[in-house]
């Protein structure tokens, strides 16, 4: 028999993609850089489990381990990079906010707040020019409003701009909300299409309170809630939870058995119990009324 090849066989994915103006190339909803002066170019991509690489005209142009991180995640060489603003070309990032303007004034606030965020504003090209077409389909005021709406919710992403004009919301009034709590928030967020982002904040507080827990019956959309949460933030962050009612009733007082124990499990097993006994100290610490006597 002959030895094995000295290198192990990789399966290979093509694909055929055209360079966007963030000079990035998308292949399984992650971006991968190539020279900016093939911004517009038509290239090749072999993808293999550990590398993607992408050729132009039959030469190997860039290589890149290949990313298993978050969608929508950008995997860009300092020297595929414009060395200065002059060479943004067509595209500096002054021009996409400017075009997103024309669309209406939060249009061009949500662009900048999109290109903010980002280590390279160039990766935020393509949302802002995603809620840009999204006028053709709704019109520019109704875009506008619903960029307006995103903004107010910290979710300025075209996913959540997409979701409030689909669902009609960017016509209602644009309040200033009141103060809600984690699953008040995550119901909110379901309305609008923001759910993940919503789920994703919440991951990320170092210490959510979670004040008169169970005071009021829970529904079955508030336990599921409730458990993501909880799922999320587990062995991660610090989660603080007050009640009135003693933890050996947390799980009939929750509902639904099965998502109960989940709760509790996360909450009561693995937690420090601290009981507070005595009076109220809102009633030690109340001011006594005054008694005025008058005399008749």
């Amino acid at each position: 028999m002959r030895p094995l090849p000295a290198r192990r066989y990789e399966l290979a994915d093509w694909k055929h993609a055209k360079v966007n103006i963030d000079y990035c190339v998308c292949y399984d909803d992650r971006l991968y850089s190539v020279p900016y002066t093939l911004v517009g170019a038509r290239v090749e991509i072999r993808a293999t489990a550990s590398v993607v690489e992408l050729f132009h005209d039959s030469v190997r142009v860039a290589s890149h381990a290949r990313s298993y991180g978050r969608k929508g995640s950008a995997v860009i060489v300092d020297e595929h990079r414009p060395r200065a603003h002059r060479d943004y070309g067509k595209w500096p990032p002054e021009r996409v906010v400017a075009w997103a303007e024309t669309i209406g004034p939060n249009v061009g606030e949500l662009a900048r707040a999109v290109m903010r965020h980002r280590t390279h504003p160039e990766t935020g090209y393509r949302t802002c020019l995603g809620v840009i077409r999204l006028a053709d389909k709704y019109g520019r005021e109704r875009v506008d409003a619903a960029c307006a709406r995103a903004l107010r919710i910290g979710s300025p992403t075209a996913k959540s701009v997409t979701a409030i004009l689909r669902n009609g919301l960017d016509r209602a009034p644009l309040v200033e909300p009141p103060p809600r709590g984690a699953l008040q928030q995550l119901a909110v967020a379901r309305a609008d299409g923001t759910y993940a982002n919503a789920l994703a904040g919440l991951a990320k507080v170092a210490v959510l309170v979670l004040d008169d827990f169970l005071l009021a019956p829970m529904t079955d959309v508030e336990r599921r809630d409730l458990l993501e949460v909880l799922e999320d933030r587990y062995d991660r962050s610090s989660t603080v939870t007050t009640s009135q009612i003693p933890t050996k009733s947390w799980h009939q007082a929750i509902g639904e058995a099965s998502i109960a124990d989940a709760i509790c499990n996360r909450v009561v097993h693995n937690a420090r119990l601290v009981t507070l006994r005595g009076g109220s100290m809102r009633q030690k610490k109340a001011v006594a009324p005054e008694v005025t006597e008058t005399k008749t």
